[in-house]
């Protein structure tokens, strides 16, 4: 939700749409992530599913925010971006995969990857 607002406060044009856009993939992308979970026999429920991806944005919005610091060094703000995005994936899947799923955690993570890597490049811009 951070991210949403930091982009509607960052950009201007069609900063509605941006938002909106941003909710969807949240809870679509978040509904992805539980029915693979469900899938491969873990036991979570959707609603920790998109409170875990929406608390492991906190590290996207801090590299996003230094990343606005650092603009004119662009592989500083490239690592920045990646070193991100590899961060939240690791904690949301310190998070997601308990137990149940820990032989399973590559299976489970790689649409979370994705999606990060989707709302970094919402962000971005790329």
């Amino acid at each position: 939700m951070y991210l949403a607002l930091l982009n509607l406060v960052t950009n201007q044009v069609d900063c509605f749409e941006v938002v909106s856009w941003i909710l969807t993939m949240w809870f679509c992308g978040g509904f992805i992530v539980y029915f693979i979970a469900r899938a491969l026999g873990g036991d979570v429920g959707y609603s920790q599913v998109l409170g875990v991806v929406g608390y492991c944005l906190i590290p996207l919005v801090v590299t996003g925010t230094l990343i606005t610091v650092v603009t004119k060094f662009k592989t500083l703000s490239l690592t920045l971006g990646i070193f991100g995005v590899i961060w939240s994936v690791y904690s949301a899947g310190t998070l997601l995969c308990v137990d149940e799923l820990q032989s399973k955690k590559p299976l489970v993570l790689y649409p979370v990857f994705l999606l990060y890597v989707y709302f970094f490049s919402l962000y971005s811009g790329v």
